[in-house]
């Protein structure tokens, strides 16, 4: 409960007058921080070796805003008047150098506006680390020596050395505490399995046993030389594999006092680094400690925030196939079938366990080298689309418009096969197509169709220089037989015309109706030579006439035309 009230206790302290009491909390705890490590953990009784504030001061900007810069400035300022006797005007100065590094380290942090406070993503972490907290905390060595320099507290032969020094005292400070402070304020509320929590209890009980040998010099008779810093970097690596931020920035901290108290005793793994460097190579080590535990951590958050992304995708991918009313098939590359959803089921006719044991060669009816060459042209983001005709379970077949998409599930490559029954699409279309080209009486071309085809006949005349014939024909007296047997009988008169003259024709001819009782039989490819050709169609015309003089069956009418 108290988590999920973060973000309302977060906006509720930006509003007078919460602001106005939050701000003097945040310089109060600045002022504790300083002093505690001040006090406790110094180099010859006056310089610290350590300066945790830092991280707790970019913290606090970075979680609550930039007006917490005064907070900063004003922590710096009693901190330093009060506890060293300082004139005003080098606490001042002092206070101002700290506030503007914490400002440009913000400025850093959020100048994309991609920084993420919860630290999940290298990026987040390496701008606040590797850039902000490395430059801010420059700025801030190069000011407060040049203010030692100034103020004769410190020579100017050794200021480089002091610089350094200074630097790293910073870094360990961002490094450590301003993590910290950001990972657990924004720690989701959760519940740890009991499990979970002695799994938990165990490792905190053997990193600080770890840590009080390696630091403190506990059980240095019984550990020997196993008591060395890369079972602390075991440890960050475990932390950050089984806990992720929130226990390596605990494991962190931990790490840090143990290393302050056993340099101050002289003992552990830093207890001459105290008089040789200034506890330097402590400040370094915990830098290092700190970037393979938190960039680790961070790794790990992507790549389990990524596969999160892929199962979420895949669960609605997954949810959405067996959803839709639309005919969906899943495949792999060489077209064997992995799944169908229920309307692909009801659409082909099979069982679940059937349809898994077919291949998308078992379902088309296209060749199997076209089939080969549709999955072979699916590229890795481009799909493909095209029109075919299925088989389904009881033999029968349909028109389909089927669209292939390659997609990713998991590691394996599969095809996503939407599939749309386009069968009465298709016969709407033929009989358009008819209705267009052909007579509705006699089933012939009509004079629309006949134009086009006799386009087609020119042109394959011009190139193959053979020659081609029109037949007009016309029945006589068909007036009268309208009038005096009725259109129904002209009708059947008017077909079985058609049929007589399509028999008369060749597989390449046309035999057309122009309309009422007028035909016309187009004869393709005739002789090149041209008496020839005449001679050909005039014996087609001569086997047209015989055919039409013979006598019709009206219905019961017996009927002869010319």
């Amino acid at each position: 409960m108290l988590l999920q009230l973060r973000p309302k206790l977060a906006d509720a302290l930006r509003r007078p007058p919460f602001s106005v009491l939050m701000l003097v909390a945040v310089a109060a705890l600045y002022v504790l921080l300083a002093n505690l490590f001040a006090g406790s953990f110094t180099v010859n009784g006056r310089a610290s070796i350590t300066w945790f504030a830092e991280g707790f001061g970019l913290a606090a900007m970075l979680l609550i805003g930039r007006r917490c810069g005064w907070s900063v400035f004003a922590g710096e300022f009693l901190f330093r008047w009060l506890s060293s006797q300082e004139p005003l005007a080098i606490s001042l100065a002092y206070a101002v150098g700290n506030t503007l590094a914490a400002l440009l380290a913000v400025y850093l942090v959020h100048r994309d506006e991609r920084f993420d406070p919860r630290l999940s993503d290298l990026r987040s972490y390496q701008r606040l680390v590797v850039l902000a907290g490395t430059t801010a905390s420059l700025l801030s060595a190069l000011l407060g020596t040049a203010i030692m320099v100034f103020s004769g507290e410190l020579a100017l032969a050794r200021s480089i050395e002091h610089v350094f020094a200074w630097w790293v005292k910073d870094m360990v400070g961002v490094a450590l505490v301003a993590p910290l402070f950001l990972v657990w304020w924004h720690v989701p509320a959760w519940t740890m399995g009991s499990m979970r929590v002695l799994e938990a209890a165990l490792f905190g009980t053997m990193a600080f046993l770890c840590g009080q040998a390696v630091l403190v010099g506990w059980f240095q008779m019984e550990v020997g030389p196993f008591s060395q810093s890369y079972w602390l970097v075991a440890l960050v690596v475990w932390g950050a594999l089984r806990f992720r931020h929130m226990g390596v920035t605990l494991l962190l901290a931990l790490f840090a006092v143990q290393g302050l108290l056993g340099a101050g005793h002289g003992v552990g793994l830093f207890s001459e680094d105290a008089a040789q460097t200034g506890l330097i190579n402590y400040g370094l080590f915990l830098v290092v400690l700190s970037g393979v535990g938190m960039i680790l951590s961070a790794y790990l958050s992507e790549v389990s925030r990524f596969h999160a992304e892929i199962s979420a995708r895949e669960r609605a991918y997954y949810q959405q196939f067996a959803e839709s009313t639309a005919v969906m098939l899943l495949m792999q590359m060489d077209g064997q079938i992995v799944d169908a959803n229920q309307a692909a089921l009801r659409f082909y006719g099979y069982a679940p366990e059937q349809i898994r044991r077919l291949s998308v060669r078992d379902i088309s009816c296209r060749p199997s080298g076209s089939i080969q060459t549709s999955l072979e042209t699916l590229g890795a983001d481009k799909g493909n689309r095209f029109e075919s005709r299925h088989r389904l379970a009881d033999g029968s077949e349909r028109d389909v418009d089927v669209s292939l998409s390659p997609i990713m599930m998991g590691d394996q490559r599969l095809i996503h096969n939407i599939v749309f029954d386009i069968t009465d699409r298709k016969h709407a279309e033929a009989e358009i197509e008819h209705l267009a080209f052909y007579d509705p009486l006699t089933q012939l071309p009509n004079r629309r169709l006949l134009i086009d085809r006799l386009k087609q006949a020119l042109a394959a005349c011009a190139r193959t220089h053979l020659h081609g014939a029109l037949l007009f024909i016309d029945l006589d007296n068909f007036k009268t037989i309208n009038d005096t047997h009725g259109h129904d009988k002209g009708d059947l008169l008017l077909q079985q015309t058609a049929q007589r003259l399509v028999a008369c024709a060749r597989a390449g001819d046309t035999v057309a109706r122009l309309g009422g009782d007028e035909f016309v039989v187009m004869l393709r490819d005739q002789s090149g030579n041209l008496e020839e050709a005449a001679t050909q169609v005039a014996a087609v015309g001569a086997k047209v006439l015989a055919l039409l003089s013979q006598p019709y069956d009206l219905m019961g009418v017996d009927y002869q035309s010319s």
